[in-house]
């Protein structure tokens, strides 16, 4: 075999034409690929998101949160399932329909108050409590919360500008000349407790309640330095790596493989296991996870020197000097003895060429 290739070295010209696919066969391939590694990325997501679900430190962080949103009032047990928690305002949109006899009311003979206004005043009145501690909040950020509530309340008024709360002494009051207006109360449920709810409280809960927003930060830690970029490499690996290592010749992905456009390297003979390898990790890397973090400008880049460059080449090709072929009008080889001896069995001659200058 040896003193074969010498010979064919030495002797044999070697024709090949290569030409460049149809730049939308490229496209319509890419986008077949892309289709593919979403929903291997969502997949896998949902697998990674299992496994961290079932990790002690991160079923703790979990049990926290949920302690905490509903030590602070703001969340309730679903009454639909148990291991969840809903905010308050979901929860007495979907489940409460009585608003109240008072604006502040309880439950008959002081009992838990039942109708939606009762029960929202109450979890606000709850996270001001929970909150008072200076172990769980800072005291300066108490004490704006309890300000703003008040002084929403003092500032609420009626279409025709009556005041819904009033001071008595050191107290803020319902205003007495409203509690038997239904339609009035329903207004001030709407349009004043669910914003300080949705607009104040929670928003104050994530962001001054320290053990919450560590926990927070932490069960956010698992999602973007576990779930998300595990998810998103085997995505990759299963769509763009797997199937190119199994179809060698012209190491083609799928989408690749549908078209029929194959890979060639600046020997045009069809890219070694290491030089392909390469390719992938500069478009996992250069492309796929740079991309998460600038919106997508490396696909951009490398798209349009793929549309409009003059070898039509994408970013890792132009790096690593690969070319796209159309591989349904010629074989791509794997070596110069093969496409050597391959066409020497029909009589010709061999020269590796393109039809389109690379």
């Amino acid at each position: 075999m040896e003193n074969n290739q010498k010979e064919i070295e030495r002797n044999e010209v070697v024709n090949v034409n290569y030409a460049q696919p149809k730049f939308w066969h490229r496209v319509m391939a890419n986008f077949v690929d892309f289709f593919l590694f979403i929903l291997l990325f969502l997949s896998a997501f949902i697998g990674m998101r299992t496994i961290a679900l079932n990790i002690p430190s991160y079923q703790a962080v979990e049990k926290k949160i949920n302690d905490i949103q509903i030590a602070s009032g703001m969340y309730v047990k679903d009454p639909n399932d148990s291991s969840k928690n809903i905010d308050t305002v979901y929860y007495l949109d979907r489940y409460v329909s009585l608003y109240g006899n008072e604006f502040d009311g309880v439950g008959e003979d002081g009992g838990a108050p039942t109708g939606k206004i009762g029960i929202i005043v109450s979890s606000i009145n709850k996270l001001i409590n929970y909150c008072g501690d200076e172990s769980v909040t800072p005291k300066e950020r108490y004490l704006e919360l309890v300000s703003y509530y008040d002084n929403m309340r003092l500032e609420a008024i009626t279409d025709d500008g009556v005041h819904y709360f009033v001071k008595d002494g050191e107290n803020i009051i319902p205003n007495e000349t409203l509690a038997g207006s239904a339609e009035k109360r329903q207004l001030y449920y709407k349009n004043v407790y669910v914003p300080i709810v949705e607009k104040r409280c929670i928003p104050f809960l994530e962001s001054n309640v320290t053990e919450y927003r560590e926990s927070y930060r932490t069960e956010f830690n698992y999602l973007v330095f576990f779930e998300l970029p595990v998810s998103y490499v085997i995505a990759a690996i299963l769509v763009y790596y797997i199937p190119p290592l199994i179809m060698r010749r012209g190491r083609m992905t799928l989408g690749k493989a549908l078209y029929r456009i194959g890979l060639v390297d600046d020997r045009v003979l069809s890219p070694t296991f290491w030089r392909f390898t390469v390719r992938f990790l500069i478009l996992l890397v250069g492309e796929f996870i740079l991309s998460l973090f600038t919106f997508g400008l490396p696909f951009i880049i490398s798209f349009s020197l793929m549309a409009f460059s003059k070898k039509k080449q994408g970013f890792p090709d132009y790096m690593l000097h690969l070319y796209e072929i159309d591989a349904s009008k010629a074989n791509i080889y794997m070596d110069y003895v093969e496409a050597a001896l391959k066409n020497e069995l029909h009589g010709d001659a061999v020269d590796f060429s393109m039809e389109k200058p690379l």
